[in-house]
């Protein structure tokens, strides 16, 4: 049987394409979809693998455009950041993280791909900003970036490393890109935010050596 691959755009509506956010219940009893009604105790996956597929979606979205803007990076950095806002109780970032262990690896997942994605765009305002010369700018960027870290160290001193396990390789090398950005902090930033930047780099190299350490012991029992 011959298959058909259709490529979409960026700017293209999806929505349709994501699937119904129902529980495994509501599936296997043939409940319908448009009531939504609950018939399990049980919660669905399904939001957050549709979550994570949106912000795929901003990231293609960002970079869609003939030539780049300093409104269009930010505007994306704001959709990445709203749409974790409103995600269901169990997908929200609060610690502490008692939930159950399937969702926490979604959270993870969740929480360091948005991360990733507002680190590289601001990566993007950063040199973009050098190249068109404006001088304000880069402190805004600078002190946005200092809350990504933040951010991401939250992420890494609130969960297990067992949650990281969980996630396999791919969010390793995403942590290490944002210590990347950090580290270039470091040599090119203002001076005021040198010293909490050097700070943030060591916990964050902390973390990846102990993942990093992990992922060997894992590779070597397999």
């Amino acid at each position: 049987m011959a298959s058909l691959l259709i490529l979409r755009h960026a700017h293209e509506a999806f929505g349709h394409l994501l699937p119904l956010e129902i529980t495994d219940e509501q599936l296997l009893s043939g409940a319908d979809a448009g009531s939504m009604e609950n018939v399990g105790p049980s919660v669905s996956y399904i939001p957050g693998l549709n979550a994570l597929s949106r912000l795929f979606m901003i990231w293609h979205s960002s970079q869609a455009v003939t030539t780049q803007s300093m409104d269009n990076l930010y505007d994306h950095i704001v959709q990445a950041q709203r749409l974790l806002e409103d995600l269901p109780p169990e997908l929200t970032w609060q610690p502490p993280h008692r939930e159950q262990f399937a969702f926490n690896v979604q959270k993870v997942n969740l929480k360091v791909t948005q991360l990733h994605i507002r680190s590289n765009l601001l990566e993007q305002m950063n040199a973009l900003a050098k190249y068109q010369h404006m001088r304000a700018t880069p402190d805004a960027i600078f002190n946005e970036r200092h809350r990504v870290v933040e951010e991401l160290l939250d992420v890494l001193y609130n969960m297990p490393e067992e949650v990281f396990d969980a996630n396999g390789y791919s969010i390793v090398p995403k942590i290490r890109d944002i210590g990347g950005a950090l580290l270039d902090e470091l040599r090119t930033g203002p001076q005021d935010l040198n010293l909490q930047a050097s700070i943030n780099l060591d916990k964050l190299l902390a973390k990846l050596d102990s993942l990093d350490q992990r992922i060997m012991v894992q590779a070597a029992n397999v």
